[in-house]
């Protein structure tokens, strides 16, 4: 399985997950998200940013 370390390392540290390997693929693509104000509350939108924290 291929995912990203940032949203993983909350099940990483809590032993959800198990990392396989120290290897590390670059690459040059990011996520985005698009909402307008009414979609997403401020707690929403501020448990998003911790989580990818």
């Amino acid at each position: 399985m291929l995912a990203s370390l940032a949203l993983c390392e909350a099940d990483l540290k809590a032993g959800n997950l198990v990392r396989v390997s120290d290897d590390v693929l670059a690459h040059h693509e990011s996520y985005w998200m698009l909402a307008s104000k009414e979609a997403v509350t401020k707690p929403q939108w501020d448990d998003l940013v911790s989580a990818l924290k």
